[in-house]
């Protein structure tokens, strides 16, 4: 098959006279002026992506859809929330392929605390480390994020050095960490024959030094120069602008600057992995045909930019995959991943092979994998967990939620089999008139089976306690994880793979579990308890330790969310959290002692 697939590959080559693929061109722009919990606002970091924006249009050949522009005078998806820059980025990760260029920018604040940084959006609070942790983005999220774009060309811009959010740029000493450089280093390995794997990312500033802001021109002075510099000043004697010259245009602009009106030094930093020639615009205007309009001192505007036209050529892989998509074989699919191992249909053919193999074995798959609750000792046996025994299940008394008996010694208890969900939230906030959760008007997450999320610890409490139950303590809720198995780091097994949980991970290459945030609850095998999702998903408020009622305990987070990588699944993985943060990866589930199942009506499941 795979000798016909690259014969008829090369026909179409020949046909249409292709050439080398040129890929498209991606940017995602952020900028961030005000913020909502006592961050001090800054002036000029929403014109700063804007213009860039419209330099990229004109001046790179970027089409207009392609161009993200993410600011807090916009609202919806492209308000800049730590959640939706989050989750842009992590749709555009599945839409990149290996010949296109992508460009990641952020103005706005950053902060360093402990061995992190993080960049500051709207909502973020930077009271302690745990809010930080869940309401801002650490730069090794970004770099976990990017990392996963097959794009072989990739600039990220930082102009977000201040680690002092209570200051605006230039105002404090808000210095460039060495975090940062640190955390923002990418290598890119070369996925694409056309085009060579360069990753660079450059600064607002070298470390130590501050980032100044120019009212004159309502541009920080770094985004001033860089603008100036792709608008055309930093084009080569062929008309060309690569990155290595535009970083060489900003620090010496930038650095003239700083030094002639404030006496200090401020040095834009270019870390640069791979070859240097990563091109940003073609056949730009010469440098000679631009005239400065104004000096430094003065009030300049910047040059005009000239349009350039891309042309894209035609795509192999997508006509290929025209011709194999409905295959019934999965050796056809095979041999297409041979071909194209890392295109933008990469994962989209990944996912039919999964499901081709699955139904060639399905009969042994489903005698293997398929836990029902309502059969025997003996079908639980056939998966592929070591599991046990089927445990006793009760229902509600208005059979809306079922709980499995986890039997512990003399503390035995019944937990919900699956995390609280939307559709039992609401009922409970019609029933009360409690606010609703944070995110339920995300549609990412506010699908009716997905698992609540945006609930406080105390917000967990209350509904626990209008359900006639209440909230595990972590050792109850690590006996229940381990179903019944000792020496396992995670529930039923010592590894963990995307057949068994949802969760984000670094090195499998994106989401292959089919969901970029949470799924609906008991998509994945249950353990030997029968309880489902209790590795991944959402990470389940709980009572810190084993002092339940006691509310001078802290609360505890336990099992790992789709937002983390694998270690956070661990059964014995504990994190402390601040009571009142609600995050978009927190939910919850409830247990119930035996006597009071008993007493609140509570019944055995058919």
């Amino acid at each position: 098959m795979a000798s016909r697939i690259l014969i008829v590959l090369l026909f179409l080559l020949s046909v249409a006279g292709m050439t080398a693929n040129t890929g498209k061109k991606w940017a995602l722009l952020v900028g961030v002026n005000e913020y909502q919990n006592d961050i001090s606002p800054l002036r000029f970091c929403v014109s700063d992506v804007v213009s860039f924006r419209q330099s990229l249009i004109d001046v790179c050949g970027y089409e207009p859809e392609n161009v993200f522009l993410m600011t807090d005078q916009k609202t919806g998806a492209d308000y800049p929330t730590h959640v939706n820059v989050v989750k842009r980025l992590s749709l555009l990760s599945q839409r990149i392929n290996a010949e296109d260029t992508f460009i990641f920018y952020f103005s706005g604040h950053g902060i360093s605390k402990g061995e992190q940084s993080f960049l500051l959006t709207t909502n973020s609070d930077s009271t302690t480390l745990d809010t930080l942790e869940l309401t801002a983005i650490p730069l090794g999220k970004v770099q976990e994020i990017l990392s996963r774009i097959k794009a072989n060309q990739m600039l990220s811009i930082i102009d977000a050095c201040r680690n002092d959010p209570s200051s605006g740029r230039g105002d404090d000493d808000n210095l460039l960490t060495d975090t940062f450089a640190r955390d923002l280093k990418l290598k890119r390995q070369n996925k694409s024959p056309n085009k060579p794997a360069v990753s660079a990312t450059l600064y607002a500033c070298s470390v130590g030094e501050r980032a100044y802001e120019w009212s004159q021109v309502n541009h920080g002075i770094f985004s001033y120069y860089l603008l100036e510099g792709i608008n055309g000043k930093a084009a080569n004697s062929k008309g060309n602008i690569t990155i290595t010259d535009l970083a060489d245009y900003t620090q010496t602009k930038v650095g003239e600057w700083a030094n002639n009106n404030k006496g200090r030094q401020q040095t834009p930093w270019l870390s640069l992995q791979g070859g240097s020639r990563l091109v940003l615009a073609e056949n730009v205007v010469s440098l000679s045909k631009i005239t400065d309009q104004g000096s430094d001192s003065d009030s300049p505007t910047l040059s005009p930019p000239s349009v350039i036209v891309n042309s894209q050529a035609a795509d192999p892989e997508t006509e290929m995959w025209g011709l194999i998509k409905d295959t019934t074989e999965a050796s056809d699919i095979r041999d297409f991943l041979d071909l194209f191992p890392s295109g933008k249909l990469t994962a989209v053919a990944k996912f039919k092979l999964k499901q081709l193999e699955r139904k060639a074995k399905s009969t042994k798959s489903i005698a293997e994998t398929k836990v029902e609750s309502t059969k025997s000792t003996k079908s639980i046996a056939k998966t592929k967990v070591e599991s046990t025994k089927l445990a006793e299940v009760i229902v509600s008394p208005k059979g809306e939620t079922k709980m499995a008996l986890i039997p512990v010694g003399g503390f035995s208890f019944y937990m919900d089999i699956y995390e609280v969900t939307n559709a039992q939230y609401s009922k409970f906030v019609q029933a009360t008139g409690h606010r609703p959760p944070k995110f339920f008007q995300d549609a990412d997450l506010n699908q009716p089976n997905q698992p609540v999320v945006g609930v406080s610890w105390q917000e967990a409490i209350t509904y626990a306690q209008w359900a006639g139950k209440r909230l595990p303590t972590e050792k109850e809720w690590e006996s229940a994880a381990r179903g019944g198995l000792i020496g396992k780091k995670y529930p039923n097994t010592s590894d963990v793979d995307r057949d068994q949980a949802n969760y984000e991970g670094s090195s499998t290459g994106g989401w292959l579990d089919s969901w970029s945030f949470s799924a609906p609850v008991g998509s994945f095998p249950a353990n030997n308890y029968g309880l489902y999702d209790m590795a991944g998903n959402v990470n389940e408020w709980c009572w810190a330790g084993d002092s339940r009622g006691d509310q001078s305990n802290s609360p505890a987070i336990r099992g790992g969310s789709w937002n983390d990588a694998p270690e956070r699944l661990s059964v014995s993985d504990s994190r402390k959290m601040d009571a009142e943060v609600l995050s978009y990866d927190i939910g919850f589930r409830c247990v119930i002692d035996l006597a009071s199942a008993k007493r609140n009506g509570f019944r055995h499941s058919n």
